[in-house]
């Protein structure tokens, strides 16, 4: 289906790779992997060649980075840990790009808080311990700033004690103890 509509038109395009996406989640969240991988895959390609088509759409870069999103998710499922680990880097890159390019779109900048949370859990997965405390302070630092520019954003609010107690898990894998009961205190206050 990919291949066909290559070329055509993007709204056509763009719409049968949200219908894709819904089917790899379908078959995903009903322990599916290998299926889903191919859904994801193929809405992956259609939103690539949207994007190839118009370079400087952020909607399309957008799609781009939800659909590698979806993709690594996939793969965890799927086991592959290191190929979740590459997309959700990619996803990341696209996310960082369209944040810098509109510094005042909080859904952006919250993108990149949630792919960093992402790559914290990955690297942490894989044993790469420094890289994940880095991912997961980037995060947790961002969400700060994003929480003080909107304290009553529950979705923000919400992240962030997730990606501190996450945080925290990494600390005491770490072996340090002492900063992650500091960190899992502090998820405590803030999601009184």
């Amino acid at each position: 289906a990919a291949r066909a509509l290559q070329g055509r038109e993007p709204g056509a395009a763009r719409l049968v790779s949200v219908a894709l996406n819904k089917l790899g989640a379908l078959q995903l969240a009903g322990g599916e992997p290998a299926a889903a991988l191919g859904h994801f895959r193929e809405a992956l390609e259609l939103r690539r060649g949207l994007l190839a088509a118009d370079p400087h759409d952020a909607d399309a870069r957008r799609d781009v980075a939800v659909s590698l999103s979806r993709l690594s998710e996939a793969l965890v499922a799927a086991g592959d840990l290191a190929g979740a680990l590459e997309a959700a880097r990619e996803a990341w890159a696209m996310d960082q790009r369209l944040a810098a390019a509109d510094p005042a779109n909080v859904d952006a900048r919250l993108d990149v808080a949630y792919d960093l949370g992402t790559l914290a859990d990955l690297e942490g997965r894989l044993g790469r311990l420094p890289a994940a405390l880095e991912h997961g302070r980037a995060g947790v630092a961002l969400l700060d700033r994003l929480v003080r520019g909107q304290p009553d954003n529950t979705e923000i609010a919400l992240l962030r004690a997730q990606q501190l107690l996450a945080l925290g898990g990494l600390q005491a894998r770490a072996g340090d103890l002492q900063a992650a009961g500091a960190t899992w205190r502090a998820a405590e206050r803030r999601a009184e």
